[in-house]
C-alpha cells in the first residue's frame, strides 16, 4: 500500500496519507482531516473548517429562502391593497357606502316604475338601467367590504 506524505491543515504537522483513504487523523493535534485529491496533488482540509463553511452556506441558503418568501408576501400584500386603492389614495370599502348605493339603485328603479305608469315612459329604460347598475354595484361593494374586513382581522 502506497503512503503519501502531507501536512495537517490544522497544525501543519506531517501526516501520512494511505492510498485510497478519504480522511485521516492527525497524530499530533488529533484533528480529523479530509483528503482532497486533484490530478496533480493530494492535500488535507480540516473537517471542522469544512463543516463551518457548510453551515455558513446552509444559513445563507436559508436566508435566501426566507427573503424569497418575504418578497412573495410583500407582492401578495401589495396586490391585495391595490384592490382597495383609488387614484393613488387608500380607500377602505365600507358597508355604509354599499347601503347608500343599494338604496340609490332601489330609488331609481321605483322612479322607473312611476315613470312607466304616470306619464310617457321616455326615461323608463335609462332609469331601469341606472337603477340596476347602481343596485348591483352596491351588492359588489358589500362583498368587497366583507373581504376587506376579513383580511384586516387576520393581520
Amino acid at each position: 500500500m502506497k503512503i503519501v506524505p502531507s501536512q495537517c491543515a490544522n497544525c501543519c504537522a506531517p501526516v501520512e496519507i494511505p492510498e485510497g483513504a478519504s480522511q485521516v487523523k492527525c497524530t499530533f493535534c488529533e484533528s480529523m482531516l479530509l483528503i482532497v485529491r486533484t490530478e496533480s496533488a493530494i492535500s488535507t482540509e480540516f473537517q471542522e473548517e469544512l463543516f463551518e463553511r457548510l453551515q455558513d452556506a446552509a444559513a445563507e441558503l436559508e436566508l435566501q429562502k426566507l427573503g424569497a418568501k418575504l418578497r412573495a408576501l410583500v407582492r401578495r400584500w401589495k396586490r391585495s391593497r391595490a384592490r382597495y386603492s383609488k387614484d393613488g389614495q387608500f380607500a377602505v370599502p365600507t358597508r355604509r357606502g354599499s347601503r347608500i348605493a343599494i338604496t340609490a339603485g332601489l330609488i331609481l328603479l321605483v322612479l322607473a316604475l312611476v315613470n312607466a305608469f304616470v306619464g310617457p315612459a321616455v326615461f323608463f329604460p335609462a332609469l331601469v338601467f341606472l337603477g340596476l347598475v347602481t343596485f348591483i354595484g352596491g351588492l359588489v361593494m358589500v362583498d368587497s367590504a366583507d373581504r376587506y374586513r376579513k383580511a384586516h382581522k387576520k393581520s
